[in-house]
Formats: structure tokens, sequence, C-alpha cells
């Protein structure tokens, strides 16, 4: 036979190993590339080319982080964290900024001119008159007078409103509102109740707070709301109903009474037919005031101011003073 035509040498056969995908003789038992035996077929079902339909594998990619990413990765994260602190704090401090009063501008150099205070007597339904400051800057042709005036943010509301009957007058509380309640509370409840109040002034000592305190009046109609400024904030410490003839808005106010009943305008004998233990005294100003006292131990529960003549009634109903439990000890 011609050497041109003597069959060509048979190519070694090949199959895809098992453990990487690769091509591998099937006439070795240990694949080259990867270093494993066959384990599915045996080494003659390889040669026979049985292996050659099985799937290469997928290889597994893995990625891993750069290192710049590992490095700035967690400075990211931590940044975010404080970024969201500080949004959740300049939130809440915002919302405890409830009395914030915008400061006024400074007017042209001028001489003041002041009006001194006067503080109403224990027993007097009459509010402290405030301090008012004018100035005026005279030529030799023309006077000017300049008035600042300061508008306080309105209060905010906090609802359920309380219904007018359950706003009873007692020695520890204002109907649901306890004294000691934070203004926040107690102020939102009553603006909920009754609106944004007609007005706010700061009181001290003229309105039962100790000589070192210091607080104000939020008042709707006829009653008047005491705050004290306390360490932990403004907290509700009294009332005063008082039969005011320049309130004529809140009128629903005239309609506030006592856990027993006793409201403005009651003679004085009602008043004794309700409370067993009451005391009457007139101040040095004239005025007179009746004192709701605990058999017990002579404690001011409730005290107010009676109108004068022959047939005295209730002009108002106060509660215990803030600083002592007075007005004073009998």
């Amino acid at each position: 036979m011609d050497e041109s035509e003597a069959p060509e040498p048979e190519a070694p056969r090949t199959a895809h190993c098992l453990w990487c995908g690769a091509d591998r003789p099937v006439d070795v038992d240990v694949c080259p590339t990867c270093r494993h035996a066959w384990i599915d077929a045996t080494i003659d079902e390889a040669r026979v080319g049985k292996l050659e339909s099985l799937a290469t594998p997928a290889p597994v990619i893995r990625r891993s982080l750069r290192w710049w990413q590992r490095k700035w990765l967690p400075l990211a994260i931590a940044g975010l964290v404080a970024v969201i602190y500080g949004v959740v704090f300049w939130v809440m401090w915002d919302d405890t900024q409830i009395e914030a009063v915008p400061a006024a501008t400074t007017p042209a150099p001028t001489t003041p001119v002041d009006t001194p205070t006067s503080s109403a007597p224990i027993g007097s339904s009459a509010e402290p008159s405030t301090t008012t400051t004018s100035t005026t800057t005279t030529t030799t042709t023309t006077t000017t007078t300049t008035t600042t005036t300061t508008t306080l943010p309105p209060v905010p509301e906090v609802p359920p409103a309380v219904d007018v009957a359950d706003l009873t007058l007692g020695a520890f509380a204002l109907g649901p509102l306890r004294f000691g309640a934070s203004s926040t509370a107690a102020a939102g409840r009553l603006v909920a109740t009754f609106g944004q109040p007609q007005e706010r002034f700061p009181v001290g000592e003229n309105w039962g707070l100790c000589p070192t305190d210091t607080g104000r009046v939020l008042r709707w109609g006829h009653l008047r709301a005491i705050f004290r400024d306390d360490p932990e904030g403004e907290a509700l410490v009294g009332y005063r109903l008082a039969d005011d003839p320049t309130a004529t808005d809140f009128g629903e106010t005239l309609l506030l009474r006592s856990l027993s009943g006793l409201a403005l305008g009651d003679s004085q004998e009602r008043l004794e037919q309700l409370y067993a233990n009451v005391m009457t005294d007139t101040l040095d100003d004239g005025s007179s005031i009746f004192l709701v006292l605990r058999s017990s131990d002579q404690r001011t529960l409730l005290w107010g101011t009676l109108s004068s003549g022959a047939e005295p009634v209730v002009t108002g109903i106060n509660s215990p003073r803030p600083c002592d439990g007075g007005p004073f000890a009998p």
C-alpha cells in the first residue's frame, strides 16, 4: 500500500473535566489542569466518549472590593448616620421653641420714660399693669414718638379638646389637667378647647409664685391659667376665674364650676351650703375673700373674692397659691 494512502494516526480523544470544564485526554486518570480525577464515570466510559455530553460548569466569578472601597465604605456609612442624627436633633430642638420672640429693632437713641408697674393685692382679681416704655425725640420744630410692638407666636394646639363641663375647678387640677403638667400639654389642650389665648403676660409673686419664681399667665376670657418656669420646663401650677366685665369673648368660661358646683355669681349662702368649712376675711384694701378649708388640717382647697354689700356674691374662684398653698394660713 502506498504511503500516501496510509491512514492518518487517530487523534487522542478528549472529554470535559467535571471539575474545571477544561478539555482533558480521556486516557489519563488525573486532569492536567485542575489535578482532579474522574468521579461520575469510569475511565473506560470516558474513553468511548460518554463524557462529551456533560455540560461544562459555568466558571464562578468572584469580585473583591478594591482597596479604596474597603477604606472609604465605613467612613461613608458613619457620615450618613451622623447626618440622619443631626436632622432628627434639629427637628426636635426646633419643636421646643414654643415662645421664641423675635428680637425687636433697636430704635434711634432717645430718652426713655417708664411707667411703674403696680401689683394687684392677693385677693384682687385685677391684673398687674405692664411697664410701657415710650421714647420721644424733640427738635426745634417736630416731635416723634416711637412704639415697639412684639408679636408672640401662637401656642401649639394639643387635641383633644376638653368638654367645658369636665373642666372643673379643683385644689390640685383644672379638670383633667393636673398641676405640674407641662405647659405644652396643658396650654395645648386649653387652646384645643377655647382657641388661642386673648392675653399672655409675665407674673411672679403677685400671682402666688414664690419670690424667686418666674412664670406667665394665659388668659381666655374669665379664666387665667398660671404657668411657672421649672427646671424641667414650664408647668401648669394654678388658675384664677374672675368675673371680669372687660372679658367680652370666651363666654363659655363663665360656665366653669368647682367640683362641688360653685360658680361665679353664686351667693355667699350657697357657698356655705356647698362647703362645710368656709372662712371669710377682709383684706387691707377693703376687699372680701373666702377660703374653703380642709377639715383635717385646715389646708386651703379653694379661695376667692366676694362682692361688697348686704348680700355678697362670688366674684372669683382661685386655686391655692403655687408657692405655699395659701393665700395664708388661718
